[in-house]
């Protein structure tokens, strides 16, 4: 077989990589360019052998790295090896690890191979040998039946979109469980403890039906993978399963086998570990959605076939049914529309999908002569329901012992009244029983409690229990748990509905009154000319002109008003009226194009009223007109507008209407016309949706269209009544925005190691050539950010407002969207006056970093998950790292004394921590604080910006050696570079040996990926417990590169961080131990931390004559403090 040497061609591309691997294993017979390209337009599974490995044709490996068509099923060629597991358990697993540390295995998790350019791997997958060959039904049900016994995965999924949605019944199961007759999936988090695999994986095991579920042990090897029969492993490290476990279950409704689904997912995230897919070719074959339409059909014809199917307008328009007499379809004009496969649309979550998921629960529902009522409400003294089995309610009779066919998920348990569910049983499957997962005696598989219902509720989708009302309407309720591209149906206002509760909070008391009813933004659109309503099925004309109005109502009464996923509005704290902006943005997909505009509105701005409860005294009406100046006869596009609200400029709702513009009443349109997509603060790619009372002055989201484009959407206006004033966007480059970082690092690095190095003080000329080298380069930076070539557009009059600036102290947040996570830009250098004079002083008060609080905040990222406030006796924590610098005992002696004279309860946490094992033990345990006056390192990316900086630091640092050996030498003293220069000395010896990103304590060095792969003694991802500010008063511990991941910042923000403090570049120790304490000074006082930087950078200025304070930056809540606020703090003081 092929060794890893022949597979590690360090020197090439991922691409190359990737494509070779695949030649690498394949037949001469099938790796001719023609018969790989027939392979991948026919989607099927090829045969792969480790051992194989030939010559293979450059035009073959040139075809999966540039050549391969977009319009492929899925992109690539979908491979599949056989490793006879039974016989040779150790020699196959060492065959296994040889194939997945391969780095064309390992590379191709992380690129995608849509159009040729990934080279060309849509999946692998591992048939084990020792599964029986399924028949060809289907290897799924639809909605999904999933079983988990770990809580933690039943919360992560029950919190999911695709549960949400309807798409999954989840079931908490005991181990030995089965669900009969239905095909299910058995899901557990484990660790794979096997070289390339760090962190934990989402193992999904699929079941057939009546086969039993045996939880997979928490840690396994590749020996014991041969026992988990047909299995999925997705990487889950360091993000959210649910999210996760709901894109593998939104590619399998986009009619992806189960081998693709999963490595499309774990592509989605790219969590830098590679899929597993263990399977046999004929569950393979049979693991796409569209299986589960035979058998469907099947339980179609036992009905007649003139009977009529009661199916919501948006079920039927998923399955492209349109009944001749406009009523419901009759079961023979189903079994067409079904067998008619062309017609079946895949490419959203809200087509066929959708439609066989409202059709099941029908179809459900006649077989079992319709949903049971509800289950009486609990005597105040019953217990509350427990998370096992719950007992049948007193009306219904008690349920049947555990059969081999089980009710379908989601289905009670039929009455001996009612006919039993009819479905087809298929071959029973048994898997192995895995060490210590004995089944019980009685093993039970259960709806879950608080998730699924009481007893006799229906459980729909997995989700929470129906009221009587909402039963009678079920097609419609689930149809509408759409995709985010999904809209509304029409109906009057006195029939409007608000999306069902969630269920009650475990352990919460059942006395406890109710809270006000939730309350959603309200969209309604009208034909002025017709004098007309409009809902979802109709298509804007181009250039005529409507009226869009939007309210906050807790009944919604316009489109999407039975959609049951959308979040409410809230204003955190409200206690009296306040005022609400809406805001117009133009989201269409030609954004970038600067002379395209898809709409023209009349205004973008206007404000609601919004009590503290009920619905808002007013609406906005705006009107808006698609101006398509290319649209061809009887041609559409499709294009979006995105509907903000705004609190005090904070961002508190979006949703985002996509609208067909047709050029004509003949166009043929594309259904729903009118789609909403409501952006949900967990997975955003927009602003993170902002709850906090502190008003912002500006805000700044940048996002990234496509790679190597990122967008500046900017919202200004006046603070105090949130009134917004100007709203515009710019779209620049990747390569402009990194030179910008590039220089601006360059400038620090000449001012750290000039002269000023030993005492932290500039002398005047010193302190005004740095401030002037910032100037110049924060004007470039703001002449391209505000568009000032053009001299025109809502762009260049933000600029314009800015210049006559914010007031002093304003709070700016700058929000990075899903997609810009890792954006950087030194925001504190931006300038109010343009200064474009290459001679002449420049005022540091001109600098943003000098009159403004910054805070950069990540989507989803360091939001505040503090608790209740504790009572006043409780002490702040601190917690606090260090190396042994020359001045580190004087430091670490001003931290206790502000601790042992804080004016409220403080406990600094013995012992200091000084390794790394300390470390990572430290960030289990609760704190509000954790600071770290250590040694930083941020490791060199292989990025022509990166590189510049690591070899201008060296040759800074070499320079400061040879000034320091010339002063030995010439009899000068050198007390002042002694002290340091073992610390630069430390520096140089990580740049020089290209080390991975760490922290230096006096110990041991604690480096970013040890933290990454920590796990906490249940073998949990370390998270911190009390959101606490994280302080890193080291070198280079904020630096981040745009469009490249892995920092300090990032890994402490996504633990749960509510703010990271870090600098950008190199820092010299005498200016880190001076900044640090004017930070712990102000932050003691009860400043927030943007305050307390604000302050800081302020007084270094007035006390040393240095602007090195420009180094630091906060991300995360600015406004995040450790004690009691102090009315008094003043950042200007």
């Amino acid at each position: 077989m092929a060794t890893k040497d022949e597979f590690a061609i360090s020197s090439l591309d991922q691409e190359t990589a990737v494509s070779r691997f695949i030649l690498g294993g394949l037949k001469s017979s099938a790796s001719s360019e023609q018969t790989l390209l027939q392979s991948i337009r026919d989607g099927r599974l090829v045969d792969w052998q480790a051992g194989a490995h030939r010559p293979v044709a450059s035009s073959a490996e040139q075809l999966l790295t540039e050549e391969i068509p977009y319009d492929t099923p899925y992109g690539g060629l979908r491979l599949i090896t056989s490793l006879r597991w039974p016989r040779l358990t150790r020699r196959v697993a060492a065959s296994l690890r040889d194939i997945v540390e391969a780095p064309g295995y390992q590379a191709a998790s992380t690129i995608s191979p849509s159009g040729g350019n990934g080279g060309g791997l849509a999946s692998f997958a591992i048939d084990p040998g020792i599964l029986p060959a399924r028949s060809a039904s289907a290897a799924l049900s639809w909605p999904l039946s999933v079983m988990a016994a770990d809580e933690n995965v039943l919360n992560a999924f029950a919190r999911s979109n695709a549960v949400g949605r309807g798409f999954v019944d989840l079931y908490r199961s005991q181990p030995g469980a089965s669900l009969g007759a239905v095909p299910a999936i058995g899901a557990s988090i484990v660790d794979i403890a096997e070289p390339g695999f760090d962190g934990q994986s989402l193992a999904l095991s699929f079941l057939a039906p009546g086969q039993q579920y045996h939880p997979l042990p928490e840690t396994l090897t590749f020996e014991d993978i041969a026992k988990a029969g047909s299995t999925v492993f997705l990487p889950v490290s360091d993000f959210d399963i649910s999210s996760n476990f709901s894109n593998f279950v939104y590619n399998l409704s986009h009619n992806l086998p189960v081998d693709v689904a999963a490595w499309d997912a774990a592509r989605l995230f790219n969590q830098g570990g590679s899929p597993l897919v263990f399977a046999s070719r004929a569950f393979l074959n049979s693991s796409r959605l569209s299986s589960v339409i035979p058998n469907l059909t099947r339980r179609l014809q036992a009905l007649a076939p003139d009977r009529r199917i009661d199916l919501s307008p948006y079920i039927l328009s998923s399955l492209q049914l349109q009944p001749a007499d406009g009523a419901s379809p009759r079961v023979a004009e189903i079994v067409t529309a079904l067998n008619n496969s062309e017609n079946l649309r895949w490419d959203h979550e809200s087509d066929t999908a959708t439609g066989i998921m409202g059709l099941t629960r029908a179809l459900r529902d006649l077989e079992t002569g319709g949903p049971v009522p509800p289950a009486p409400a609990p005597q105040a003294e019953a217990p509350q329901p427990q998370m096992t089995a719950p007992s049948p309610a007193p009306a219904q009779p008690a349920p049947a012992p555990q059969a081999e066919a089980a009710p379908p998920i989601a289905a009670p348990a039929p009455t001996p009244a009612q006919p039993a569910p009819s479905a087809e049983a298929e071959p029973e499957l048994e898997a192995a029983p895995l060490p210590n997962t004995s089944p019980p005696e009685r093993p039970a598989s259960v709806p879950i409690d608080g998730y699924g219902g009481l007893p006799g509720d229906d459980v729909v989708g997995g989700g929470f229990p129906q009221s009587p009302a909402s039963r009678e309407a079920e097609d419609e309720d689930v149809a509408e748990e759409a995709d985010s591209e999904e809209g509304g149906e029409d109906a009057d206002a006195e029939d409007a509905v608000s999306p069902p509760k969630p269920p009650p909070t475990p352990g919460i008391d059942a006395d406890i009154p109710p809270e006000e009813p939730s309350r959603y933004t309200d969209i309604k659109l009208f034909d002025e000319l017709m004098d007309q309503e409009l809902t979802s099925g109709y298509a804007l004309l181009n250039k005529r002109t409507y009226a869009l109005d939007v309210a906050i109502r807790v009944k919604r009464q316009g489109l999407g008003k039975d959609r049951a996923d959308q979040p409410a509005v809230k204003i955190k704290g409200q206690q009296k009226t306040e005022t609400v902006w809406v805001v117009l943005t133009n989201q269409s997909k030609y954004l970038d194009d600067p002379a395209f505009e898809a709409f023209r509105f009349d205004r973008r701005f206007e404000k609601l009223t919004l009590p503290v409860s009920g619905d808002s005294e007013d609406s906005a009406r705006f009107e808006i007109t698609p101006m398509l100046k290319t649209l061809q006869p009887l041609a559409g596009e499709r294009h979006e507008i995105g509907i903000r609200l705004y609190h005090k400029l904070n961002l508190i709702d979006q949703v985002n209407v996509s609208f067909f513009i047709a050029a004509s009443v003949d166009t043929l349109v594309d259904q729903p016309a009118i789609q909403l997509t409501f952006k949900h603060p967990e997975e955003s790619d927009l602003e993170p949706l902002a709850q906090a009372p502190s008003a912002r002055k500006l805000t700044i989201s940048v996002d990234q269209r496509s790679p190597g484009q990122f967008r500046f959407a900017l919202l200004t206006g006046n603070a105090e009544t949130g009134e917004p004033a100007l709203f515009g966007t710019r779209v620049l480059t990747e390569t402009l925005l990194n030179s910008f970082v590039s220089d601006f690092r360059e400038i620090l690095l000449d001012a750290v190691f000039g002269p000023a190095l030993e005492t932290g003080k500039m002398t005047g000329p010193q302190r005004d050539e740095t401030i002037k080298k910032l100037s110049l380069l924060g004007t470039r930076m703001m002449q391209a950010l505000f568009d000032t070539q053009t001299g025109s557009g809502d762009m260049v009059a933000l600029g314009e407002m800015l210049k006559s600036g914010l007031p002093d102290a304003s709070l700016v947040q700058i929000s990075l969207l899903k997609d810009a996570k890792d954006f950087v830009l030194p925001w504190q250098i931006l300038t109010i006056e343009d200064d474009v004079e290459s001679e002449g002083p420049a005022s540091i008060e001109n600098l943003w970093g000098w009159r403004y609080i910054l805070e950069i905040k990540r989507c989803g990222d360091g939001a505040n998950r503090r608790p209740a406030p504790p009572p006043a006796a409780t002490p702040i924590r601190i917690k606090y790292g260090r190396w042994n610098f020359f001045n580190e005992p004087q430091h670490f002696a001003h931290l206790q004394a502000l601790a042992q004279g804080a004016k409220f309860p403080t406990e600094l946490t013995a012992p200091v921590i000084e390794d790394g094992d300390a470390f990572v033990m430290a960030l289990q345990g609760g704190m509000d604080l954790l600071y770290v006056y250590a040694h930083g390192h941020a490791g060199v990316l292989n990025t022509p910006s990166s590189h510049a900086c690591r070899d201008r630091a060296r040759t800074q640092i070499e320079a400061f050696k040879k000034r320091r050996q010339i002063a030995a030498e010439t009899g000068l003293d050198t007390t002042q570079t002694d002290a340091w220069i073992e610390t630069y000395e430390r520096y140089l010896d990580l740049t020089q040996n290209e080390a991975e990103s760490l922290l230096t304590l006096t110990n041991s060095d604690i480096r970013l990926a040890r933290l990454v792969a920590a796990k906490s003694p249940d073998n949990r991802q370390i998270r911190f417990k009390d959101a606490p500010i994280v302080f890193l008063n080291t070198c280079q511990s904020a630096q981040i590169w745009n469009a490249i991941e892995g920092s300090f910042v990032g890994f402490f923000l996504s633990r749960d961080a509510r703010a990271v403090l870090g600098t950008e570049t190199t820092i010299p120790v005498v200016v880190s131990e001076e900044f640090g304490r004017l930070v712990l000074d102000a932050l003691f006082k009860g400043a927030t931390l943007g305050e307390a930087v604000l302050q800081g950078r302020r007084t270094l200025l007035a006390e040393k004559n240095n602007p090195l304070g420009i180094c630091y930056t906060v991300y995360g809540a600015a406004d995040a403090r450790i004690g009691p606020e102090n009315t008094n703090t003043n950042p200007g003081s």
